[in-house]
């Protein structure tokens, strides 16, 4: 498939799509903030030792939070993501 075809797969999001992704940003957020704060009860409780599997999670979580940040910027939606056009891949929208 061309470019030009791919490009003209490419829209604009849709009410739908632009509160999905403030959903997932807030689901994000929340989940930061619960490994966060497992992180520092578990640094508190231990003396600063911390289980590596809780370091994973908060930076996991930390990661998942960004890359939804950076989605909720990107304005379009087309056959797949694509950073550099800020366009978000139609896959992340199937169940809307």
């Amino acid at each position: 498939m061309s470019n030009q075809a791919e490009e003209s797969k490419v829209r604009s999001k849709n009410a739908k799509e632009k509160q999905m992704d403030a959903n997932l940003l807030h689901q994000a957020r929340c989940a930061v903030a619960e490994a966060a704060e497992e992180f520092l009860n578990e640094f508190i409780e231990g003396d600063g030792k911390v289980f590596f599997d809780t370091v994973v999670d908060f930076r996991d979580k930390t990661r998942q939070y960004e890359l939804e940040k950076e989605f909720l910027l990107f304005k379009k939606v087309g056959p797949y993501t694509c950073y550099d056009e800020k366009v978000n891949g139609e896959w992340r929208y199937h169940d809307v």
